[in-house]
């Protein structure tokens, strides 16, 4: 959406200095800087007795024979986290969605009891890592960050 505060029509001298101060405040607010106030990174994470969790790095083309567990497709993290992961030249399409549930609290058990993978936030499976009820898998060459 575009806001033309600039129009091309000539200048009303009937327009009080309050309506011009408004106006310029208008253009102000729209005028700002996004600036990000925290990142995170996504990571993928296996059951502890998955094959893969043996390994320190395993390559992008292997995510394409694993098994995930999503959020709905229709969740607005699950969306941030295909755009992520596609930034990221992961093709979210042939990735296997085999289960989507609507909690990262479900997924984080179906991956635990071995149902499948998953890419959720490194800060929400602090815990789970901690206690390695969990493996986090680096992709070679891959940083998932989000802002």
């Amino acid at each position: 959406m575009t806001i033309d505060f600039d129009s091309t029509r000539l200048p009303n001298p009937h327009l009080s200095e309050e309506h011009i101060e408004w106006r310029n405040s208008i253009r102000r607010f729209f005028d700002k800087e996004v600036i990000p106030y925290a990142e995170d990174e996504l990571a993928l994470i296996l059951p502890v007795f998955h094959p893969f969790a043996k390994l320190d790095t395993i390559q992008r083309d292997d995510l394409y024979k694993l098994q995930f567990i999503a959020l709905d497709s229709q969740s607005t993290i699950r969306k941030v986290i295909d755009q992520v992961l596609t930034r990221c030249e992961i093709d979210t399409r042939r990735l296997k969605i085999e289960m989507e549930l609507n909690s990262i609290e479900a997924i984080k058990n179906a991956v635990q009891s071995g149902l499948g993978a998953a890419f959720v936030s490194l800060s929400a499976i602090a815990k789970e890592l901690q206690m390695d009820v969990l493996h986090c898998t680096p992709i070679e060459g891959v940083v998932v960050k989000r802002t």
